[in-house]
């Protein structure tokens, strides 16, 4: 089998994450792309995770190398953000000082869920050329939730889109390397890497096609993209499974 990098046929070697570990994944290729191309396609990776992290979050998901689940950023109806996860809803930090300049040189307080995330915030700031002088801390007040707390998403626009394909494209490659290296994947290929219009080669399945497929013994999974070379030849990835 190659081991040669199916975008440019440089050396691989990089050990790409055949799910992302963002997501939970575990199992990983060094037979798929070079440091470079897994590297850059990070950005499609982050562009699932800033869609999908309340999911995530929701799920208890851990991403690989981590040992907590990442919250996610909610905001309740007055504007408060909060971190949410499975097992927790807080307040979230204050945005840091290189986005908020109007706060540099002046004396505002600040809310915190504990000591600690005020710290590693003081840490942050100190580390990026800020000084920050710390007041001592006011008394602990516990919230309860009266009201939802909102999560809105973006799914389905064009950098998403070329997320899946990255993804579907990466599931090829690691169960069907000869195929995700083909000349009728070339497009596919440069969509990913190039950022190129993904058009119709990735589209949400229709109830219809769906139940052509066999069950998935992988719960919950399904199989929400498609995608189709210039030879008609159609294959569908699913988490925990490819199928052509």
């Amino acid at each position: 089998m190659a081991k040669t990098c199916i975008i440019c046929n440089g050396p691989a070697g990089s050990g790409e994450h055949v799910f992302p570990a963002a997501f939970g994944g575990r199992r990983t290729n060094r037979r798929i792309y070079c440091e470079t191309h897994n590297n850059a396609f990070g950005r499609h990776v982050a562009t699932l995770l800033n869609a999908l992290d309340i999911v995530n979050a929701i799920i208890g998901v851990i991403p690989d190398r981590h040992k907590e689940i990442r919250p996610a950023e909610v905001k309740s109806e007055d504007g408060e953000r909060y971190l949410f996860s499975k097992n927790e809803a807080k307040i979230a930090p204050p945005p840091s000082l290189r986005e908020t300049p109007e706060l540099v040189g002046k004396r505002v307080q600040m809310k915190f869920a504990d000591q600690a995330q005020a710290d590693k915030w003081i840490a942050e700031q100190k580390k990026s050329g800020f000084q920050v002088v710390a007041e001592p801390a006011g008394p602990v007040r516990t919230q309860i939730f009266t009201q939802p707390l909102h999560a809105p998403r973006l799914l389905g626009d064009e950098a998403f889109m070329r997320g899946l394909l990255y993804l579907a494209l990466t599931f090829l490659a690691h169960g069907y390397p000869e195929i995700a290296r083909s000349s009728g994947l070339a497009k596919a290929r440069d969509i990913v890497e190039k950022d190129e219009p993904v058009g119709d080669r990735v589209l949400w399945e229709p109830p219809g096609a769906m139940a052509q497929i066999s069950t998935n013994c992988h719960d919950p999974c399904g199989s929400p993209w498609m995608m189709e070379d210039t030879g008609g030849v159609r294959a569908s990835a699913g988490r925990g499974r490819s199928i052509l």
